[in-house]
């Protein structure tokens, strides 16, 4: 994570700032973006095999305050990478601005653009700030002789044992517990996935051995005194090593509410959101290019006259006509309502348990993600750009940017979430399953 920060900085200085000939600045920004990515891909990479391994015991740490879950994938290397990918950003954004600036008098879709490269910079940065605390750290779940340390992003949560019922499961890489005394829960911040009442550990392959070293000390509250002593580490770890693997289970009636609050409700509400967002895009770029098409042609000159002109016998082939605009905008928005419709079927399959479904709707997050990233660049944005449009296609400009910026957020949120669940498994259990 230092890494990722300094080259953070020095790339940004070498875009920016600095005083060195282009280039230079733009193979030694380069070079530290893929020093940084190497190192953070290998430890990735280590990690991920001694993830596969079975031995139950090898996912706990023995702490300073307890025995701590392993983490399955480290954040650290993550954050270094999202720190020199927001710094190849940050650069081009700085001299935007600069630009801005230093052109009197000030053009609005100049500023607007220059904000809408900064929004993801932003953005990636309070990402990074709020992942550090827990990526520093290294352990989202620690037991103590006091109870259960969790953290998140969002939230820091610690589960008195006493606060606890003598009941504890895993489903879906996530380790449930019910509380009977919510008043002795100590939480700051807000939970996504959870509630104070319906508290989950996300622990991903550790699930099955985290619950049984939970569902231990519940039972043998004499054994409490000796988490985070070598002596209490080796009498968990035998008990690991010899008990069954615990078996998913879902948890109890009582904790209906977090299925339907949890990752398939988040799916489901993204999917939505996404479809929504993208049909009525889609629709308004279409009505934009009917209804504002004088607007639109005059832009479509002041484009043609800046270009330069091809020498006699060449062809020049342009999409900055309000024609071919309105064509593309047609076809965008067909597809994007077949994308849309296919995603909603589909995720209402995954709710019902669908492992085809699953896949199709992970392939379909992918491809949704990338369409999305590229449609910035649709014909109709650079005639609605052009000053000559008017101030209110400029900032229709700029907003799509932002949308098509945000359902890349979505799709890419809704592949994550896809990805960490098991394939073929119901993501909301239903009524009979809790009988």
């Amino acid at each position: 994570m230092i890494g990722g920060a300094v080259a953070f900085v020095v790339i940004v200085a070498l875009q920016a700032w600095a005083d060195v000939p282009r280039d230079w600045a733009v193979p030694l920004a380069l070079a530290l973006y893929g020093v940084v990515v190497t190192v953070a891909l290998v430890l990735l990479v280590r990690a991920a095999r001694a993830s596969r391994r079975d031995d139950p015991s090898a996912w706990l740490v023995l702490t300073r305050g307890g025995f701590a879950v392993r983490p399955a994938m480290p954040l650290g290397p993550a954050v270094g990478m999202l720190a020199v990918c927001l710094a190849l950003l940050a650069g081009p954004a700085v001299g935007e601005w600069r630009a801005v600036i230093q052109a009197p008098p000030t053009v609005v879709v100049d500023a607007a653009f220059a904000f809408v490269m900064s929004a993801p910079v932003l953005l990636g940065v309070v990402v990074a700030a709020l992942m550090v605390p827990v990526a520093w750290r290294g352990y989202a779940v620690e037991l103590t002789p006091a109870g259960i340390r969790s953290r998140g992003p969002l939230h820091r949560r610690v589960l008195p044992w006493q606060a606890l019922a003598a009941q504890a499961g895993h489903q879906a890489g996530r380790v449930w517990l019910v509380v009977d005394r919510p008043e002795l829960v100590l939480q700051r911040g807000v939970p996504v996935l959870d509630s104070r009442e319906r508290p989950t550990l996300s622990s991903r392959r550790a699930a099955p051995a985290l619950a049984e070293a939970i569902a231990w000390y519940l039972a043998h509250p004499g054994e409490r005194a000796g988490i985070g002593t070598p002596a209490g580490f080796d009498r968990l770890r035998a008990r690991l090593e010899s008990a069954a693997p615990q078996q998913p289970a879902p948890p109890p009636p009582a904790g209906a509410a977090l299925g339907r609050s949890g990752r398939i409700s988040a799916i489901v509400r993204l999917v939505h959101a996404a479809a929504a967002i993208a049909a009525v895009t889609a629709a308004a770029d279409l009505s934009i290019a009917i209804v504002f098409r004088d607007r639109l042609l005059a832009a479509e000159h002041a484009i043609a006259a800046s270009d330069p002109v091809p020498p006699e016998g060449e062809l020049l082939f342009t999409t900055d006509t309000v024609g071919f605009a309105t064509g593309a905008a047609t076809v965008a928005l067909i597809v994007t309502l077949v994308l849309a419709t296919a995603g909603v079927a589909l995720v209402h399959k995954v709710r019902a348990g669908s492992g085809p479904a699953q896949t199709g709707l992970t392939i379909l997050s992918g491809v949704v993600a990338v369409m999305a990233l590229c449609s910035g660049t649709m014909s109709v944005l650079p005639l609605a750009a052009e000053p000559v449009a008017g101030t209110g296609l400029n900032v229709w400009a700029a907003f799509r940017l932002i949308e098509s910026l945000s359902l890349t957020g979505l799709a890419l949120l809704v592949l994550v979430l896809l990805v960490g669940s098991k394939p073929g498994a119901p993501l909301r259990p239903d009524a009979q399953s809790w009988a």
